[in-house]
């Protein structure tokens, strides 16, 4: 029979059961063969009430019908009636996930400073002596060279640090936009009424010459600021 290992109980309150392993994963058993055909299972179990940290034991190998009962022993003979088992317990920690845009759009194009991202925490579980010091998790977009909007849709799992695992596999993903805008030009005028001296030193006259001519300035950059 192959061998499963189950946890009964509830840790403390912020950690999270990881892998569970046993040291076999096989029992052989044999007996009169109206107890053997009630046998459809073998597992062992492990206590983890209040638990804050990996347990490694040596738990009883019991075997179970088809209803989950479990089926009397003493006619059956096992190669091993015990195994130890290895449950991992981990730190569970809530932190930021930080966008950096890194590279420039194209010429004649403009990161408008906007992003959406559809979540900006994950929780994460490893050992305590790991957790504490993760204070975040970086995810780099790159705009080198684009035209359009950057969308992205991101596995958190890429940029884990190592010994540390999402507490939820379904919280893997993440989606990010970066605002990108084509530039615009304008051209704006300086006339002579639309200079002004100031700060004339007391006993100063100042008169404003070179500007018979309209003088016309080019500028570029997003619409909003344009």
């Amino acid at each position: 029979l192959s061998l499963k290992a189950t946890v009964s109980g509830e840790v403390e309150s912020g950690y999270k059961i990881g892998d569970i392993s046993t040291g076999q994963n096989l029992v052989r058993i044999s007996g009169p063969q109206s107890v053997i055909d009630r046998v459809v299972k073998a597992a062992v179990d492990v206590d983890v009430t209040g638990m804050t940290s990996d347990i490694v034991t040596n738990a009883e190998i019991k075997l179970y019908d088809a209803e989950d009962n479990v089926v009397d022993a003493r006619n059956i003979t096992q190669n091993i009636k015990t195994v130890d088992v290895r449950v991992a317990i981990g730190q569970l920690a809530t932190v930021p996930v930080n966008f950096t845009v890194s590279g420039s759009p194209a010429a004649g194009y403009k990161e408008t400073g906007e992003m959406e991202v559809s979540g900006n925490t994950v929780t994460i579980t490893g050992r305590a002596n790991v957790i504490k010091n993760v204070s975040s998790i970086e995810v780099p977009l790159d705009i080198t060279d684009r035209t359009e909007n950057l969308v992205a849709q991101i596995d958190l799992r890429q940029y884990l640090p190592d010994n540390v695992s999402l507490a939820d596999t379904g919280d893997a993903y993440r989606t990010a936009t970066v605002y990108i805008e084509q530039e615009v030009t304008r051209t704006l005028s300086i006339r002579e009424e639309r200079v002004r001296v100031t700060n004339l030193p007391e006993g100063y006259n100042a008169s404003i010459s070179g500007l018979d001519e309209m003088v016309s300035l080019e500028v570029s950059g997003l619409s909003r600021d344009v």
